[in-house]
């Protein structure tokens, strides 16, 4: 028995990602409880918002007055960002802004993801049994994952426009929650929503949002689960999870609590 977010979920996603935003050690250890409050504020102002916006001025204090050109990893994104402040591509206020994209979403959504893969292949060992023996259906695998599990349950947007949607106008400037784990089990388009299932033919969903807001780091979040699962078809026969609790965040559908074991 080992502990799934800790052991598997967060190891390769942290070093990853470490690696490529190349923060200082004094920021690099710090990502993930960023990354963290970066949703937890985006919600309900509850006691996880509230408890967020202390984290949230931690993390802007440092790469505001601690993180600069000479100190982040040589060619990692944040440098990159720093280099076309200098060549006046980007404009010096809004560098902050770029690095923090890069540190907030990047982390909590692929761990989730990646802990909705491994307790739908134990929830649906017959499946398993299907991806062992045909692997190249992994993609699908990380798709129906992600579908199911809804890393990021909902996001809020502003209409540009006025639009109808089945017969409601919606007016220009109106703010509204888009909800991607209701839309990713929607009947209407998914047979069985609730079933993991790697032949289905619909495999297209909202998990990673949609058109100019598409997450821009899916290919990246992709590539870290093709890689894990890649490891598990090749040494693991069975996958069993023993006890799970769900994490108390305002944004992010994850596991505040995941222990199991692999056979």
């Amino acid at each position: 028995e080992f502990d799934i977010i800790r052991e598997f979920a967060q190891v390769l996603p942290l070093k990853v990602v470490r690696e490529l935003v190349g923060l200082p050690e004094a920021g690099k250890y710090n990502m993930l409880k960023w990354a963290g409050a970066a949703f937890n504020i985006l919600g309900v102002q509850n006691k996880n918002a509230q408890t967020a916006i202390k984290v949230i001025e931690e993390m802007r204090g440092f790469i505001n007055k601690k993180l600069t050109a000479e100190n982040v990893k040589e060619n990692s994104w944040a440098a990159r960002i720093f280099d076309l402040v200098e060549k006046k591509e980007v404009p010096e206020h809004f560098a902050p802004f770029l690095i923090r994209d890069y540190i907030s979403p990047s982390l909590d959504t692929t761990i989730s993801a990646i802990c909705h893969l491994v307790q739908q292949l134990s929830l649906f060992p017959h499946q398993w049994e299907l991806l062992c023996s045909r692997p190249e259906l992994a993609k699908k695998a990380i798709s129906e994952a992600i579908r199911l599990g809804s890393p990021i349950r909902s996001f809020a947007r502003v209409v540009s426009e006025d639009v109808e949607v089945e017969g409601t106008v919606i007016p220009k400037n109106s703010r509204v929650m888009m909800l991607f784990a209701s839309a990713n089990r929607d009947e209407n388009v998914f047979s069985n929503s609730n079933e993991f299932d790697l032949e289905r033919s619909v495999f297209e969903h909202l998990g990673f949002g949609h058109g100019i807001h598409t997450c821009v780091g899916m290919h990246l979040a992709q590539m870290e689960m093709q890689a894990l699962l890649a490891a598990l078809i090749s040494r693991v026969q069975k996958i069993e999870i023993l006890e799970f609790a769900p994490l108390a965040n305002n944004t992010i559908s994850g596991f505040s609590v995941m222990n199991g074991r692999f056979e």
